[in-house]
């Protein structure tokens, strides 16, 4: 496969999970049961975490024509406005409400992808 074929690959696997992010805000509260297998307590939104960090490190690897400092910053701001998104379509499901503190939890998870990225690709050598 060519280098620009492996880059179309995972800018559409980028994609594709931006699709089903929203595809998952669109479902009803009793149409998501099996998300309750992940703990969450309080204002601890694990689920958020383990939903955005991937996105984060691929968009920073989808990003890798970018010096690293603003490629981080673009990979985070990227998968932050796919929360966003996220979270304004549950806005308009009946038992769902999107929330800004989820936003916040999905930047989180973005930076947290980032910097698993960062560290992964400084350890293997790619920049």
């Amino acid at each position: 496969m060519t280098p620009r074929a492996k880059r179309a690959l995972r800018w559409a696997l980028l994609a594709a999970c931006f699709a089903a992010d929203l595809v998952l805000a669109s479902l009803r509260q009793d149409q998501l049961r099996w998300v309750g297998v992940i703990p969450q307590s309080g204002g601890f939104k694990l689920r958020h975490l383990i939903q955005y960090a991937p996105q984060g490190a691929l968009a920073a690897d989808c990003l890798s024509g970018l010096a690293w400092p603003p490629r981080a910053a673009a990979a985070i701001l990227l998968v932050t406005l796919a929360a966003g998104m996220s979270e304004w379509r549950e806005c308009y499901v009946p038992t769902r409400f999107g929330s800004w503190t989820d936003v916040l939890w999905g930047l989180a998870g973005a930076a947290i992808g980032v910097l698993a990225y960062r560290l992964r690709a400084r350890r293997g050598g790619r920049r």
